[in-house]
């Protein structure tokens, strides 16, 4: 009689688990695996046919295409700028709303405002 409520119980939370792993499965691993079988062929986007290349696609791409590294040392620039600059910037203003200062009431308004501000005119909008 246990095993049979055993079975009960997690066939109810697979019910459960299933409506968000479809949506999973339809908006994120569809489209992954998609990407990855584009990958591998020459399919221009408009015709018909796919002819398997294999890697020769990632060959062209490290090896013979030069605006791609200009990107990818673009994007790393811009990551680590994000990382350092932003990062030291909102601590540096943190550590100054914490301090007691003449004003400090409206510097924490004037920080703290635009998050509010942004909820506040999205629901303005969808009013």
């Amino acid at each position: 009689m246990t095993n049979f409520r055993h079975i009960r119980r997690v066939a109810g939370s697979y019910i459960f688990i299933a409506p968000a792993f479809l949506l999973f499965c339809i908006f994120s691993l569809y489209p992954f695996l998609k990407v990855l079988q584009l990958s591998i062929t020459d399919w221009d986007g408009i015709s018909s046919t796919m002819n398997y290349v294999g890697f020769n696609n990632f060959k062209d791409l490290w090896f013979d295409n030069p605006v791609f590294w200009a990107s990818m040392k673009n994007a790393f620039y811009v990551t680590f700028l994000a990382l350092t600059v932003q990062n030291f910037l909102a601590l540096f203003l943190a550590m100054l709303c914490d301090r007691e200062i003449k004003g400090g009431n409206i510097y924490r308004v004037i920080f703290y405002l635009p998050p509010v501000l942004s909820g506040i005119v999205v629901g303005l909008i969808w009013n």
